[in-house]
């Protein structure tokens, strides 16, 4: 039996009632989506899905450092779709270092935004071991922070989760 229960800081933590490989477990919810990820203990992941917000909503919570608003601004998205991107994925992030919402965001600052076919990545200026696969799916930004050099065909995730939820 496989059972998730909150840690001390409210974080999900994986019991097994038998042996084996050790597993984590990032969860997220948003409105009607909910998700969790699971990964072996040694690759740590996690994931964070937000209904786009307007700007000025999403400034009072995350607010771009110097240096990340021009990065922001130079990505083709319209600003509130950028903006909660950059949060799931700065949110996902903490989800990774085990502070969730404790950390001053500005740590969390996004160094570099690349757009790819179906996603975007985010890769981070005080953490380069990690990157954000990031995507819209209808209203919604979803991220998942990973280590910078796995292998992942984020396009082909992107495209099976769409064809997925019929979008």
């Amino acid at each position: 039996m496989i059972e998730i229960r909150p840690g001390v800081f409210q974080h999900p933590v994986v019991h097994l009632d038998r042996g084996g490989a050790r597993r984590q477990v990032s969860i997220t919810h948003s409105e009607p989506w909910g998700a969790a990820l699971a990964f072996p203990e040694e690759h740590p992941m996690a994931i964070d899905v937000e209904r786009v917000q307007a700007r000025d909503v999403l400034a009072s919570l995350c607010v771009p450092t110097a240096h990340e608003g021009p990065r922001l601004a130079a990505c083709a998205l319209a600003e509130p779709q950028r903006h909660t991107i950059a949060w799931t994925a700065k949110e996902a992030l903490s989800k990774v270092l085990k502070t969730g919402l404790t950390l001053d965001f500005k740590i969390l600052e996004i160094s570099a935004l690349h757009p790819h076919a179906r996603h975007l990545e985010c890769l981070f200026a005080n953490f380069p071991q990690y990157r954000a696969v990031s995507w819209l799916l209808q209203d919604f930004a979803w991220s998942i922070v990973l280590p910078r050099k796995s292998d992942l065909d984020a396009d082909a995730a992107v495209a099976a989760l769409s064809a997925e939820f019929g979008v």
